[in-house]
C-alpha cells in the first residue's frame, strides 16, 4: 500500500514542492508525507497527505524539522519560511 501511495503522489509533480527545481533523471522524487506516518496513522495512504520534494529539500526538511512528530501546518510554516529567503 505503501509504495502505491508513494507512486501515486511522485507521479502527480514535475518539480519540488519546496524549492520548484524540475525533476530530471538526475534530480529524483522523494514523496513526503505532511502528517507525519508514525502520528498519524490514519493518513499514512491519504493521497491528499503527500507532497514531492528533491532529495535536498526532503534532508533538509527532517534536518531541521525532526522525524515521526511532523504535522502539515509544520510543513506549510516551513516551506512558506523557505521561500522567503
Amino acid at each position: 500500500e505503501y509504495k502505491k501511495w508513494r507512486k501515486t503522489i511522485t507521479n502527480k509533480c514535475e518539480n519540488c514542492d519546496i524549492c520548484g527545481i524540475i525533476f530530471t533523471d538526475k534530480i529524483k522524487k522523494h514523496a513526503h508525507h505532511l502528517d507525519a506516518w508514525l502520528l498519524h496513522p490514519e493518513r499514512r495512504y491519504d493521497i491528499k497527505n503527500g507532497v514531492c520534494l528533491c532529495q535536498n529539500c526532503h534532508q533538509e526538511y527532517h534536518s531541521s524539522q525532526g522525524n515521526g512528530t511532523n504535522t502539515e501546518r509544520d510543513y506549510i510554516i516551513y516551506k512558506s519560511l523557505k521561500r522567503e529567503l
